[in-house]
């Protein structure tokens, strides 16, 4: 049990800091280049209290119109988003589940 734990918040003060590190990028790259769609996604933060927001931002991401803005260092950190998230998002999910459940990988 503890060396599944460990692994579990080794996933977590790693991989969170990352994506929080990478989201924040794309907003600030965003406010400062792309005023417009910053503002058409509702002014985002990295902590979106709002879940229209967080939706328009993810909509953003994986239908792919930040390629439209030809900005390449936006597009690379988009590219990193749509493979990290959902990876981070999926481990996380079953390394609870492994704890929930009581199985060892």
């Amino acid at each position: 049990m503890y060396h599944e734990l460990t692994i579990f918040l080794l996933t977590l003060l790693v991989g969170a800091p990352v994506g929080v590190w990478h989201y924040r990028r794309l907003f600030e790259m965003l406010r400062e280049r792309h005023d417009h769609t910053y503002e058409a996604l509702g002014r985002p933060t990295v902590f979106n209290v709002s879940p229209r927001k967080s939706v328009a931002v993810q909509r953003f991401l994986y239908d792919g119109s930040f390629e439209s803005l030809a900005d390449e260092d936006l597009n690379g950190v988009c590219r990193f988003l749509r493979v990290f998230t959902p990876t981070f998002v999926t481990v996380v999910v079953i390394e609870i589940f492994l704890l929930v459940v009581g199985i060892r990988p």
